[in-house]
């Protein structure tokens, strides 16, 4: 399933450019839970976006959620997920996604497996074309401004390190 959440500001858009997509996700202890996300580089405003992630299943558990994310409240999507598989789609009518810095666009909640080594590191599979939207949905291109103009993306490589004490860094109600 697709959770999905918004947050309520805009930045300025710049189409015609590329997107850069950054993923980052904290240092987990195996037997810990690490939420992994997804940011643009730079404020765009985008309307449609896909996306394929691969774990490694001697680091990873299942999937345990997925969410997606716009600055004006009207993200829709659906995600396909199979173990430690994720094809996701989503899209903002208005352009809401990626218009804010410093938050993610997508998030991914996934288990570290009890017993993997500290210093044990994984190389996350991304894919940003996704796969072709499910018919009947309004998904439009894999990353697309509210023209319809495709962006080009680039994503920064990113390896997961298993390490650290498990700690709370942030609540939220």
């Amino acid at each position: 399933p697709l959770f999905l959440f918004a947050a309520s500001l805009a930045a300025a858009d710049s189409p015609g450019q590329g997107l850069t997509l950054r993923i980052s996700a904290e240092d987990t202890s195996g037997g810990g839970t690490v939420q992994v996300k997804v940011f643009l580089a730079a404020p765009r405003q985008v309307a449609s976006g896909a996306l394929t992630m691969d774990f490694d299943p001697s680091v990873f558990g299942d999937v345990a959620n997925v969410a997606a994310f716009s600055s004006t409240g009207d993200a829709r999507g659906y995600a396909h997920v199979s173990g430690r598989h994720v094809d996701a789609h989503f899209w903002s009518p208005s352009g809401g996604i990626g218009q804010l810095p410093g938050l993610p666009v997508f998030t991914v909640l996934i288990p570290v497996l009890p017993g993997v080594a500290k210093g044990t590191t994984a190389v996350l599979t991304v894919d940003p074309s996704g796969t072709p939207p499910v018919s009947g949905y309004q998904a439009g291109p894999s990353w697309a401004d509210t023209q319809g103009n495709t962006y080009s993306v680039v994503i920064t490589p990113f390896t997961f390190h298993v390490g650290g004490t498990m700690s709370v860094q942030n609540v939220s109600p």
